[in-house]
């Protein structure tokens, strides 16, 4: 009988072939699961408001973006909504 079709040599080379694909389908898994997780840490922080369906402005991305940048300063345009919430907000803290 040749070297390659000893029974015991078939049964470590299969049983070596279960636990790799085994390894491989945890890893997949661990790996579905990691994307699922960092997806939805990346819809809650989007959200500022306590209002339903209410997100991060594009200004509010940009900002977040730069905070790791070195170099100049860029200017950004606000948008209505994000003037309005400023102005709600500094209107609350002198209430305060």
């Amino acid at each position: 009988m040749s070297k390659k079709n000893k029974l015991s040599t078939r049964v470590k080379q299969h049983i070596f072939d279960l636990k790799r694909e085994k390894e491989e389908q945890e890893k997949r898994a661990k790996k579905a699961e990691k994307q699922k997780k960092k997806v939805e840490e990346k819809k809650n922080s989007m959200k500022v408001d306590s209002g339903p369906g209410s997100t991060v402005s594009k200004v509010g991305k940009q900002i977040k973006k730069k905070s790791h940048k070195v170099g100049k300063k860029r200017d950004f345009k606000l948008s209505a909504t994000t003037k309005a919430k400023a102005a709600q907000a500094m209107a609350m803290e002198i209430e305060k």
